[in-house]
C-alpha cells in the first residue's frame, strides 16, 4: 500500500511489546478485557509527508448519494465518511486515537504487513454493499505493527473498484461519478491496486496471532526514523 518515496520527515517511536486489551462482550452487552501484548512502532507524520497506505471501504447509497462507509460495520447506518479527509475515534475507551496498546485508529495496509483485504471480504461476504479499494494519506499520529498501520487522519487519494458498483451499467457510472465528485478522486479499475496488495491473499483478515514481521527493517525500507522512546 506504499509509494516508495522516503519520509524522512516523520519521527519513531519504538514501543517494544505494547500492551492492549481485547473487549470481548457477553450476550448482557457487559465487557470484559484480555490483555494481549503487540510490538508496534510509533510514528508522527506532518501533512507534508504522510505515510501512503492502501485500505477498503464499502460503497453505500445514501440520501445525499453515494458515500464511503466502513467495510465491516454490520450497521450501514453507522460510521459512514462524507468527506475526504476521515479523523480516527476510539469508541471502546475513549482516548485520541490511535493510541498505544490500544486497536483504535483508521486501518491501512503497508507492503510488508500482514493484514490481508481481501481475507477481510470474506469475513464479512454477508455484506452485499460493493468494496472499493483506496489509497491514502496517513497522517499524525500512526502507529505500525505486524498487521499494518493505525492512523490519527487518513485522505483518501485514489479510488479503484475490484467490480462493478452497481448491476445496472447506468447506476454503476453514476456511483462512480458521485464518488469522483464528492471525494475530489480519480475513480480508477482494480489495475491501479498494487500487486503486493492482491497477492496477499487468506481465507481471513487478519494473520495468526503469532505472525511477526521486522520491524525496525520495515522502517529503514519506508526512510522513517526512530527516536529512543
Amino acid at each position: 500500500m506504499l509509494h516508495a518515496r522516503p519520509e524522512r520527515g516523520c519521527e519513531a517511536t519504538r514501543r517494544s511489546q505494547g500492551a492492549w486489551a481485547r473487549c470481548m462482550r457477553t450476550v448482557a452487552g457487559a465487557s470484559w478485557c484480555i490483555p494481549t501484548f503487540m510490538d508496534e512502532r510509533a510514528l508522527h507524520c506532518p501533512e507534508e509527508q504522510p505515510l501512503i497506505g492502501w485500505r477498503l471501504f464499502r460503497v453505500r447509497s445514501s440520501p445525499a448519494g453515494f458515500v464511503l462507509s466502513a467495510p465491516l460495520i454490520h450497521n450501514p447506518d453507522f460510521e459512514r465518511f462524507p468527506s475526504r479527509a476521515i479523523e480516527a475515534i476510539c469508541y471502546e475507551r475513549g482516548h485520541p486515537a490511535p493510541a498505544p496498546g490500544c486497536r483504535c485508529g483508521l486501518y491501512a495496509a503497508l507492503d510488508g504487513t500482514l493484514d490481508s483485504l481481501s481475507g477481510y471480504l470474506h469475513d464479512s461476504a454477508h455484506d452485499t454493499d460493493p468494496p472499493i479499494y483506496a489509497e491514502v494519506a496517513c497522517v499524525g499520529r500512526v502507529f505500525i505493527d505486524a498487521r499494518g498501520v493505525r492512523a490519527q487522519r487518513i485522505e483518501v487519494l485514489r479510488l479503484a473498484m475490484p467490480g462493478s458498483l452497481r448491476p445496472d451499467p447506468a447506476v454503476h457510472q453514476r456511483a462512480v461519478a458521485e464518488l469522483g465528485a464528492r471525494y475530489g478522486v480519480e475513480v480508477c479499475g482494480i489495475d491501479a491496486v498494487p500487486g503486493w496488495l492482491l497477492a496477499n491473499v487468506m481465507p481471513q483478515g487478519p494473520p495468526p496471532e503469532d505472525a511477526a514481521i521486522d520491524l525496525d527493517a520495515l522502517l529503514v525500507r519506508l526512510g522513517r526514523t526512530q527516536q529512543a522512546p
